[in-house]
């Protein structure tokens, strides 16, 4: 075994994986800058996460090379970055990428300049491609480094002008003047959809094509649109999407929750990774829509992916690890995977039937004989037979060798968690889930708030480190004011508040009403990274603006809305809004539009009849508290500045509310 590099004591498990790689790894840091500087080479920065399959492949092939180790020791000082530890770095040189390749993904290879100035970039790459790339780096950075130079300030160049909006200070909005209407009319928001629904696979659910990502924030907002429209064509393409997931191999039917994504246009063939971020939304997701539509598949799904967290990614003391691996015995999907004669020596006489449920065939239905279990749409949902047989094989599977585990804490990622774990909680009414999201909150506020209001970012090997991003502020404010709302204790909605006036004080760009992602600069002469679209993930501005706007109507502070409002126009009149791009903004801009429902509720049972309410699932419709001193429930309701007599009857409340 080689002997260990920097990267053998770092909190990441991603970083640690590579502490023996012959590959003289740096963190990214000021030791790393300064030897380059030093030593007059350039930086080759290398980018992915710890349950990345194509990561592991291009560690195989290249890094545990000794030969191109070498070539890679010489020519450059080799940093290694966790793209979920450092979603700021990732940002940066994802963009660059982009900008030079027309493509990203990772594992993400990024050439740079001493001071960390992108120059070239790529993805993977197999052994004799990377070989000769980092010869030819090296060839120009020697005889001919002009050409370096130049194409470092045409990728400067191409990153400011690719976020023009961020540097054009002097002509931005002021975001402390009131700014009339929102600018996300419902008539744009319906255009829209228009667009995104011709997008729509109206066989499989999801968008057309492959690969197939689950995309849980949009379809959340588009159950709001479908809410406020009428438009049943949302409805039942979301409806669609959910029950071809659930049925699908992107889903774990034995253990309960999603893969990362499904490489093909069927949801059959995951990408078997399994991370926090995506199970959390889909938890918010399938229970939103359960209460749009009771079907028994939609709460058990979430009633899994709640089991598989707790099983696999739950910290003893609280809050959620980050991902599974995909691989297991150096195997893509070893772990997930079936032969046919093994379901038959587990199963006899019941495998025939077993295996017809699940696509299960002889010859394998994927690569090499294995299987993946997915339910042919034709088939009803599971049976007691169908549970029995899983049990038996969930057993089996447990007994396998397990795909690793990356047991960093994030803390937006566990703001998402809480989040999905009170609309469960609203959904199906379990206070297991309402318990497990206080408990998951107390935990972050232990562990990971800093003592004057700021957050860190990471917690792992008992050490919490790196300070807090944008996204962690605003997912946290988000899941706080949902908890809030259903349990009534100021103590959530007061921390959400303190949040958001840190994110403000800190993280705000003069003169501009969004916020930038990180409280420093990564690379001189670019200006701060704002964070405007989302993926996978909501942008930190679009829930920044949901948070603003909730917060304002919570605690009537017309400085939040008019923040709001701002920020919905700076990004509206920069770029046309998208749904793909900018669900959650849109989301936002439709709770504008209504305006807001607020429900106050005091005296015994208020917390269980906000449970209720909320579970009408209303998006702009926010629910505070009060304290009276009578015991006897009373529920006030007030629209465009009229309220109405107290209630003290839930369900008339409920009935009038629909109506």
């Amino acid at each position: 075994m080689n002997s260990p590099n920097r990267l053998k004591d770092s909190l990441s498990p991603y970083l640690r994986q590579h502490a023996y790689n012959p590959v003289d790894w740096y963190p990214y840091g000021k030791e790393a800058l300064d030897k380059a500087l030093r030593e007059d080479k350039p930086l080759l920065l290398s980018i992915g996460y710890a349950a990345c399959h194509w990561c592991h492949v291009m560690a195989h092939e290249c890094f545990e090379d000794r030969g191109i180790a070498q070539r890679m020791n010489d020519w450059f000082v080799c940093v290694k970055i966790d793209r979920e530890e450092r979603p700021d770095l990732d940002m940066v040189y994802m963009e660059a990428v982009q900008l030079l390749s027309g493509q990203g993904g990772w594992p993400l290879h990024c050439f740079a300049l001493p001071d960390g100035s992108p120059f070239y970039g790529g993805t993977y790459f197999p052994p004799l491609a990377w070989t000769s790339l980092l010869t030819q780096i090296h060839t120009l950075w020697v005889s001919d480094r002009n050409r370096i130079l130049q194409a470092a300030e045409e990728v400067r160049k191409l990153m400011a002008a690719s976020t023009p909006r961020l540097y054009a200070l002097s002509s931005s909005v002021t975001v402390d003047t009131p700014i009339g209407p929102s600018p996300v009319s419902m008539d744009r928001i319906r255009s829209s959809y228009q667009d995104i629904r011709k997008s729509f696979d109206h066989k499989e659910g999801g968008l057309a094509g492959a690969p197939k990502f689950p995309l849980p924030g949009l379809w959340v907002t588009l159950l709001e649109y479908a809410s406020y429209t009428g438009d049943s064509s949302a409805q039942e393409q979301v409806t669609l999407t959910l029950r071809r997931m659930a049925q699908g191999g992107i889903h774990d039917h034995l253990g309960g929750g999603f893969a990362r994504y499904a490489t093909d246009a069927q949801w059959r063939i995951p990408h078997f990774e399994k991370m926090l971020y995506d199970n959390a939304q889909l938890l918010e997701l399938y229970a939103k829509a359960y209460l749009k539509d009771p079907d028994p598949l939609f709460k058990r799904t979430a009633e899994r992916i709640v089991k598989f967290c707790q099983r696999e990614l739950q910290n003893p003391a609280g809050g959620f690890y980050s991902s599974l691996d995909a691989d297991s015995e150096g195997e893509e999907g070893a772990y997930y995977t079936w032969r046919h004669e093994e379901i038959e020596g587990l199963l006899g006489d019941d495998a025939k039937s077993y295996a017809s449920y699940f696509s299960i065939t002889p010859e394998g239905n994927w690569e090499e004989g294995k299987n993946i279990l997915w339910i042919d749409p034709r088939f009803a949902v599971e049976d007691s037979f169908i549970e029995t047989c899983s049990r038996t094989l969930f057993e089996a599977r447990s007994q396998r060798p397990r795909p690793s585990l990356d047991d960093k804490i994030l803390t937006s990622w566990n703001a998402l968690m809480i989040k999905g774990l009170c609309w469960a909680y609203v959904a199906f009414g379990e206070s297991q889930y309402l318990t497990l999201a206080q408990k998951t909150a107390e935990f972050l506020e232990t562990n990971l708030q800093k003592p004057r209001g700021g957050l860190y970012a990471v917690w792992a090997r008992g050490i919490a480190s790196v300070d807090g991003f944008a996204s962690d502020y605003t997912f946290l404010a988000d899941a706080l004011l949902d908890l809030y709302e259903v349990t009534g204790s100021t103590r959530y909605l007061s921390w959400a508040e303190q949040l958001c006036s840190y994110l403000v004080e800190n993280f705000s760009v003069p003169g501009k009403a969004s916020f930038r992602f990180s409280t420093h600069s990564l690379i001189p002469g670019l200006g701060p990274r704002v964070e405007e679209t989302d993926s996978v993930l909501p942008s930190s501005n679009a829930v920044a603006a949901d948070v603003l706007l909730r917060l304002g109507w919570l605690l009537h502070k017309n400085e939040y809305i008019d923040r709001c409002i701002a920020l919905l126009h700076e990004v509206g009149d920069a770029a046309p809004l998208h749904f793909l791009y900018h669900y959650r903004l849109l989301s936002v801009g439709m709770k504008f539009d209504q305006g807001p429902l607020q429900v106050t509720i005091s005296g015994a049972d208020a917390a269980e009849a906000a449970r209720q309410i909320k579970g009408l699932s209303i998006p702009h419709l926010v629910c505070s508290f009060s304290k009276t001193g009578d015991t006897n429930l009373s529920i006030v309701v007030c629209k465009d500045n009229v309220c109405s007599v107290p209630y003290s009857d839930i369900q008339r409340v409920l009935r009038d509310l629909v109506h």
